[in-house]
């Protein structure tokens, strides 16, 4: 994660990141899903995942405190890694759908609803991360400060500082783990029609 206080771009300084295979859900890519199902699994992923999302959106969450803000960088990483898992399934719902309407033309319509419904929520999650992503330079600025940290943590947290300062200024993570090319794009889309 870090080399002389460096913060790894790959993790983005929490020592994680996400599987390029499933994106952390567990779930098979849907090239392995019989192709007779994949419709239903595309469909039932997705309903999940906004599920999943709206629980996540109406977390309570804390805002950064002097008090703690190691722990409250854990949560707010652990919070933006959540968010990445579930846009990667509305990423693959975006991706796929397409061929799976052409596997079956009569769901063209409600396949196309169910991914504006998702890129709608994903959005949401977008500005849900770029939240944590400012929280996140909050509780490093405070770990800075702290006195019961040691001299290493506190060049570390000044370089998160930094780092997420940078990121926050990067348009959806451009270049980083957390960068969802294919949603950015829809966004871009999205924003412009309204």
């Amino acid at each position: 994660m870090r080399e002389e206080n460096i913060v790894c771009e790959g993790c983005i300084g929490i020592g994680l990141s996400r599987c390029g295979f499933c994106n952390g859900t567990g779930w098979l890519a849907m090239g392995n899903i019989p192709v007779g199902f994949q419709v239903e699994v595309l469909l039932l992923r997705t309903k999940i995942a906004m599920e999943r999302c709206k629980e996540i959106l109406n977390k309570k969450m804390i805002r950064p405190t002097a008090k703690n803000p190691t722990h409250c960088f854990q949560t707010y990483a652990q919070h933006l890694l959540e968010l990445d898992r579930i846009m990667g399934v509305f990423e693959e719902t975006l991706v796929n759908a397409k061929s799976l309407v052409k596997s079956d033309p009569h769901l063209g319509d409600y396949i196309s609803k169910v991914v504006c419904q998702g890129v709608k929520v994903a959005a949401d999650c977008e500005k849900r991360r770029q939240k944590m992503v400012q929280w996140m330079i909050q509780s490093n600025r405070f770990a800075v400060d702290a006195k019961n940290l040691n001299p290493e943590e506190r060049d570390l947290a000044q370089a998160r500082v930094e780092f997420y300062e940078d990121l926050a200024h990067r348009e959806m993570f451009v270049d980083t783990s957390l960068e969802h090319p294919f949603l950015n794009q829809a966004f871009q889309k999205f924003i412009g029609k309204n």
